[in-house]
C-alpha cells in the first residue's frame, strides 16, 4: 500500500474501514467453522464415549446449528477447510496491513506535530486571510507582530493594524494575490500597542482551494530605518550625487544635482552618451567604472544647454569621482558620480597664474639681482643677475627647488640682515 501521499484523515478513514471489515470477516469465519463442525459431527464423535462434557458440547454445537446462518453451504469438508484457510489468511493481511496503518498514522501524527511547532515556533509570521482580509489563521510571531493574544486576533481584520499610509499598498497586494494566483509581495508598516510601528515585508500566495491566502511576514525595520539613513545622506549631501544604470541612464539624483546643473536630466539620455563627454574621452574611464574601479576623473567642462536647448546656458568646471555598486554577488549593477562644481576655484587659480607670471617677468627683468625662497629655504625663483652676482654658472630656471641653505650660511657676510 502507498500511505506515504495520503492526508491523516484518509489514513483514519481507511483503518476504520478495515476495522469494519475484519469484523465482518471475523463473523464470516465463525459461521463457516460452526457449518463445518456440524456436517462433520459424526465423525467428530466416532469412538468417543458419552459424557457430560460431551453432552455440554453437543447442546453447543445443536444450538450453533440451529443458529441462523448468513451463508448457506454445500461445500466438501475440503473446500470448507480450504475456505477457512484462505480466511484466516486474509484476516493475517488484514491485520498486517491495519498494523502498517496504525504506524503509518503514528508517523503522520509526528508530523503534524513537528509542523505544529516549526509553525508556531517560527521567527517569522505566519498569517492566513479571507479575500476580506479577516485573520482565519496565524502562528505566535504573527500575533507578537500584532500585539495581541492569537485568540482574540482570529476572525479580525489585518488592515485595522497597518498603517493609513500602507493600507492601500496592502489593499492592492491582496487583490492581486487572489486575482493572480500568484506570489505577490509589498512592504507595509504595521502599528501596534502604543503606537509602535513596525515595518513588515509580506509574501503572499493563495492556497490551492483559492479560498485563502497563506501570507509570511518578516520584520524589516532595522532594513528601512538604514534605508532612511543613507537616503538623508544622499538627499542632504551638498555635493550632487547621481546614480545610472550599467547603460549609462540615470536611476536617482539628489537636490544638489539639479542645484549644480539648473536642470532635471531628460528621459533617455545617456551620460554615456553626451557628445561633450565622448569627446574628453571619458567612456575609457567609464568603462573602468563598470569593470569594478574608483575613478577620478579629470577636470571637465560642461554645460547643460548643450544636452538640451531649453536648460540653462551656463558652463561650469566639474570635478567628478566614480564607483560602482555591486549586487550580492559582487558584480557591478549601479554606478554612483559624485560632482562638484570647481568653476569658483578653477577661475581663482588662473588668475593666480596669470598674475604670478606677471610677477615673474618682473622680476626676471630687475635690475637688481633676486632671489626667492620658500620657508623650507628651497629656490622658488631668481633671475640672471642675481647669478652673475655671485657666479653662478646654472641658468636662472635651473636653480628653481635647489635647496640653498648651506650656501646661504657660507655667503650671509654679504647681506645686511642676513637673518
Amino acid at each position: 500500500m502507498d500511505i506515504q501521499n495520503k492526508t491523516k484523515e484518509e489514513l483514519i478513514i481507511e483503518l476504520q474501514e478495515l476495522k469494519q471489515e475484519n469484523s465482518d470477516l471475523k463473523a464470516l469465519i465463525e459461521n463457516r467453522s460452526v457449518e463445518l463442525i456440524t456436517a462433520n459431527k459424526e465423525h467428530i464423535l466416532q469412538n468417543e464415549d458419552i459424557s457430560v462434557p460431551s453432552l455440554l458440547r453437543q447442546k453447543a454445537e445443536d444450538l450453533l446449528k440451529n443458529k441462523p446462518s448468513k451463508h448457506d453451504s454445500q461445500l466438501s469438508e475440503s473446500e470448507n477447510l480450504r475456505l477457512i484457510y484462505e480466511l484466516q489468511v486474509h484476516q493475517i493481511e488484514l491485520e498486517l496491513q491495519n498494523e502498517e496503518l496504525r504506524n503509518a498514522q503514528a508517523v503522520a501524527d509526528a508530523a503534524h506535530g513537528k509542523y505544529i511547532r516549526l509553525y508556531d515556533l517560527a521567527p517569522s509570521g505566519y498569517f492566513t486571510l479571507s479575500p476580506k482580509g479577516e485573520i482565519i489563521e496565524l502562528n505566535l510571531a504573527g500575533a507578537l507582530m500584532l500585539g495581541k493574544d492569537r485568540s482574540h486576533l482570529i476572525n479580525n481584520l489585518f488592515h485595522f493594524f497597518i498603517s493609513k499610509d500602507t493600507q492601500d499598498v496592502f489593499k492592492l497586494f491582496l487583490e492581486k494575490s487572489f486575482k493572480n494566483n500568484s506570489k505577490e509581495s509589498c512592504e507595509v508598516k504595521l502599528m501596534t500597542s502604543g503606537n509602535q510601528s513596525m515595518w513588515v515585508h509580506l509574501s503572499g500566495i493563495t492556497a490551492e482551494n483559492g479560498t485563502t491566502c497563506l501570507i509570511t511576514a518578516v520584520d524589516v525595520t532595522e532594513r528601512k530605518h538604514a534605508e532612511k539613513k543613507l537616503q538623508d545622506i544622499i538627499e542632504k549631501n551638498p555635493i550632487s550625487i547621481q546614480i545610472l544604470d550599467m547603460e549609462g541612464y540615470t536611476v536617482h539624483t539628489n537636490s544638489a544635482h539639479f542645484n549644480l546643473f539648473g536642470a532635471v536630466v531628460p528621459r533617455g539620455y545617456s551620460l554615456f552618451q553626451d557628445p561633450q563627454l565622448v569627446q574628453q574621452g571619458f567612456g575609457a574611464l567609464f568603462d573602468r567604472i563598470k569593470n569594478g574601479e574608483v575613478i577620478s576623473f579629470p577636470d571637465s567642462y560642461f554645460n547643460a544647454h548643450d544636452v538640451n536647448p531649453s536648460f540653462p546656458d551656463v558652463p561650469i568646471t566639474i570635478k567628478a569621482h566614480g564607483f560602482p555598486l555591486t549586487d550580492s554577488h559582487g558584480i557591478p549593477e549601479k554606478i554612483v558620480l559624485m560632482q562638484e562644481n570647481i568653476t569658483d576655484r578653477k577661475q581663482a587659480e588662473n588668475e593666480i597664474k596669470k598674475k604670478s607670471a606677471i610677477l615673474n617677468n618682473l622680476i626676471i627683468n630687475l635690475d637688481a639681482g633676486i632671489l626667492l625662497e620658500d620657508s623650507n629655504r628651497k629656490i622658488v625663483l631668481t633671475n640672471q643677475l642675481f647669478c652673475d652676482m655671485f657666479a653662478i654658472p646654472a641658468p636662472p630656471e635651473a636653480l628653481a627647488g635647489a635647496d640653498c641653505s648651506e650656501s646661504a650660511e657660507q655667503n650671509k657676510h654679504f647681506f645686511i640682515n642676513p637673518e
